[in-house]
């Protein structure tokens, strides 16, 4: 499989071989991104609620993952970020997919959709960091 081929070799393929590889690339681009903005996310709660000034979180922050990265890439702060990207990514992916397949515009069939997952991810996960991050 050719992953730069033209897009009508890649619109050739099955659905059920398009949606797989839609998926790997999401997460492959959504993990490396989602420490940063969770050291920054999580540092912005924090600091907004008056638990820990911005440069003592990200330092907090900073130490988990350089001394103990299994236990940061497992923490539920992580796995909130990495969800909201990853769900975004794969909604992207997959509507470029189908637009591909079906001979569709795909600009506002992915915006339309990628936004409303991200919106509903987002507030999710920022309503989450309140109650874990803010002041009790």
């Amino acid at each position: 499989l050719n992953l730069m081929a033209p897009s009508s070799t890649i619109g050739a393929l099955p659905y059920s071989t398009l949606l797989p590889i839609d998926a790997v690339s999401a997460v492959a681009s959504a993990a490396p991104c989602a420490a940063l903005v969770c050291m920054i996310d999580q540092a912005v709660t924090q600091n907004t609620s008056g638990t820990a000034t911005i440069g003592q979180s990200l330092r907090q922050s900073m130490t988990k993952l350089v001394t103990r990265p299994a236990a940061f890439f497992r923490g539920r702060a992580y796995i909130a970020v990495a969800v909201v990207y990853t769900s975004t990514y794969v909604t992207a992916n997959s509507v470029m997919s189908w637009c591909e397949k079906t001979d569709r515009d795909q600009n506002m069939w992915k915006l339309g959709a990628a936004s409303t997952v991200n919106i509903g991810a987002g507030v999710t996960k920022d309503s989450l960091f309140a109650i874990w991050f803010g002041a009790a």
